[in-house]
């Protein structure tokens, strides 16, 4: 009788280390597909940061540039230019 509950307690313990490793297999595969979607919120947040900032920037107007009348009219009438 102690021979059959020790055999018997001997295969459950060995299912219950298979069924163990199975689950760490298990959670190893969900982290990395946790990280994984981590990575592509963590883009897609920087990807929308950096859209609003574009957004946000101030444009600015370039003015055309004044021509300065002293140059011209230090420039003698015989050089050319």
């Amino acid at each position: 009788m102690e021979v059959i509950l020790f055999v018997g307690v001997a295969f459950y313990s060995i299912f219950l280390n298979l069924r163990v490793k199975d689950l760490e297999e298990e959670l190893i595969d969900i982290e990395m597909k946790v990280e994984g979607l981590e990575l592509k919120v963590y883009n897609k947040m920087m990807e929308m940061r950096r859209d609003i900032k574009d957004s946000l920037k101030i444009k600015t107007i370039e003015k055309s540039r004044r021509r300065s009348t002293k140059r011209s009219r230090k420039v003698s009438p015989t050089e050319v230019s």
